[in-house]
């Protein structure tokens, strides 16, 4: 809360979301972060071999600053950010399951 004698801002991130390419042709998009028991995305690789997975995290962030010699509150776009990571990944063995 502003005292009226230092800055504030608040910041709020807008449009977050992931992408990932599992290098198999597929990709999935989520604009939630998901958990280790909840994962917002998963693939199931039917194909031994070599593989470049890939993950992109994009957002948008925005603040807005208020204090002493501000007559009115500063909005601030911060702008779009996108972080990508690759990882080389081989599938060594492909199991079959006995359905029915």
């Amino acid at each position: 809360m502003n005292t009226g004698d230092d800055y504030e801002a608040v910041y709020r991130s807008l449009d977050a979301y992931s992408t990932w390419l599992y290098g198999a042709g597929s990709r999935s998009t989520s604009d939630v972060g998901g958990s280790e028991a909840d994962p917002p995305a998963r693939h199931t690789y039917e194909t031994k071999g070599p593989y470049v997975l890939s993950v992109s995290s994009t957002w948008t962030a925005a603040f807005t600053l208020t204090g002493p010699n501000l007559s009115v509150a500063l909005p601030v776009d911060v702008g779009t950010v996108a972080v990508t990571t690759t990882r080389d990944y081989r599938v060594v063995e492909i199991r079959g399951v006995l359905v029915g």
